[in-house]
């Protein structure tokens, strides 16, 4: 195979996939932005009746970016604007669904960080956020997670897990409750500096 065929066979194993994997991917980030304004409307609609003082806030920031707020909470909602593959250490790489098909295994990301909801409204640029979990999208808008908590294992099926409100739905949700268990805890009094 000639060199010019070489590159032309990797536009089309490669190149176009990840243009396909983009386009499922960006579709999948919409529709986490729709759950995310359902969220905050219906969580709203509860929270009036409890505590006026917790507030949730649905915000979208353009193509790639959305937040909710809610409490002393903030999730970010980040969908990198690149396709990945995985490291050939990967468990990915032992799954069946990979196996039949290894186009599969390259992967759109959406980002969900938490961060207190005070580094923003102080603009505390040094505080940090932590990563809660990643949802990867495929070319046929198959979806896994990696995540804390119960977001680490439930959402593994590759294979089966499809996006959908309802399966985005509840990967929010989990992040959510994942936020709300995370407390904060202040530093030992010796390791403490301004």
């Amino acid at each position: 195979m000639s060199k010019r065929e070489q590159i032309f066979k990797a536009f089309r194993d490669k190149s176009c996939v990840k243009q396909d994997v983009h386009g499922k991917s960006l579709e999948a980030f919409n529709l986490v932005k729709e759950v995310l304004e359902g969220i905050s409307k219906d969580y709203q609609k509860y929270l009036k009746n409890v505590d006026n003082r917790v507030v949730i806030n649905y915000k979208d920031h353009g193509t790639y970016g959305a937040t909710l707020s809610f409490g002393g909470d903030v999730l970010v909602f980040q969908m990198h604007s690149n396709v990945f593959s995985f490291d050939e250490k990967h468990p990915i790489h032992k799954n069946s669904y990979i196996k039949e098909k290894e186009s599969r295994v390259f992967c759109g990301v959406i980002h969900i960080y938490n961060f207190l909801a005070d580094s923003f409204k102080f603009n505390r640029k040094n505080d940090l956020g932590f990563l809660v979990s990643r949802i990867f999208v495929n070319e046929e808008k198959h979806v896994f997670v990696e995540g804390k908590g119960e977001l680490g294992y439930r959402f593994s099926d590759f294979a089966e897990q499809v996006a959908s409100k309802e399966l985005l739905t509840d990967i929010i949700e989990s992040s959510i409750q994942y936020a709300l268990e995370f407390d904060l805890y202040t530093p030992e009094f010796s390791k403490s500096q301004l």
